[in-house]
């Protein structure tokens, strides 16, 4: 019975053994204008001019490579160009491996171009597999919607999502505003960017600061939560949460609302306070107080 259970155990192991080779595919050979045989690469051949390959769907193109059959990995030197579903991404060099299916691509400027973003560092990691990117030499993503730029020191890309995610030293400038964060997630879709830390975003006059939020950048509607608050001029704002648009001008404060004005020296308090900053109006409800300072004297309405 023992020795049947072995065989059993056996029969499984081998089994199993063989369907993950046949899981695993060969990288193939599209195209090449030349091919040779080099033993200095342990048995490599070695591809030239036009070189096109593919793996699991995706392509892999460059000018010359060096093809390694055993291990099932490649080097590919020149003009390299990889496309995948939702993205293309271009380079100098090229590393392959077809077991793990991730590509190190690295160059003077690596590009990996997703329609209306464009992604620029000197090395990049691709997963062909699980469609995701990362860097962590920096990186500078433009967009071509709307002249924003960004850059970070590390950052990952999931095309599925079509979303960025970015940390260190995160910083977006556009023509409207510069924004700076620890970490900050960024869809291209909805064009919408979420932040995960200490978060400051200029506009002059104006400047807010948050903890955690998000900012659209295509309708202007915005959300700042934790220590959030925005000063403008003599003006400041300090609440749990702060709305705004940017592009109404329309805002609101909730929960613990201290807004405060040093040149007319009033305090408003509220837990809710809509305000519109174009037309200069402002309400305030639910537990509303103003303060104001007259010669020494302190004027309080609730």
């Amino acid at each position: 019975m023992f020795r049947i259970g072995r065989i059993f155990m056996g029969i499984l192991f081998l089994s199993f053994g063989w369907a993950h080779v046949q899981a695993q595919r060969q990288i193939e050979v599209r195209n090449a204008n030349s091919l040779e045989f080099n033993d200095r690469y342990s048995g490599a051949q070695r591809l030239i001019g036009d070189v096109i390959f593919e793996h699991e769907g995706t392509l892999l193109y460059c000018d010359s490579a060096y093809l390694y059959d055993l291990t099932n990995r490649l080097e590919a030197y020149s003009n390299i160009r990889i496309v995948s579903d939702s993205a293309t991404i271009t380079g100098d060099r090229l590393f392959y491996d077809g077991k793990t299916r991730i590509a190190d691509i690295s160059g003077k400027e690596v590009k990996l171009t997703d329609p209306g973003t464009r992604l620029l560092t000197d090395r990049l990691l691709y997963d062909t597999g699980k469609n995701t990117a990362s860097y962590s030499n920096g990186a500078r993503i433009e967009s071509s919607k709307n002249r924003n730029e960004l850059v970070s020191k590390k950052g990952q890309y999931l095309a599925k999502e079509k979303a960025f995610y970015f940390q260190g030293k995160v910083r977006i400038t556009s023509p409207e505003y510069t924004l700076y964060s620890d970490s900050l997630k960024y869809s291209t879709g909805t064009e919408t960017a979420w932040f995960y830390g200490p978060t400051q975003l200029l506009s002059k006059p104006d400047s807010i600061y948050c903890e955690r939020g998000f900012y659209n950048l295509k309708s202007g509607h915005s959300k700042f939560e934790q220590n959030a608050s925005v000063h403008s001029g003599v003006r400041s704002v300090h609440a749990e949460e702060i709305q705004y648009n940017q592009k109404t001008g329309e805002g609101l404060a909730l929960r613990k609302v201290r807004i405060v004005d040093s040149t007319e020296h009033v305090v408003v308090a509220g837990n809710r306070v809509r305000y519109n900053e174009l037309s200069g109006s402002m309400v305030v409800s639910d537990s509303a107080l103003l303060e104001q300072k007259f010669s020494g004297d302190t004027l309080s309405l609730h």
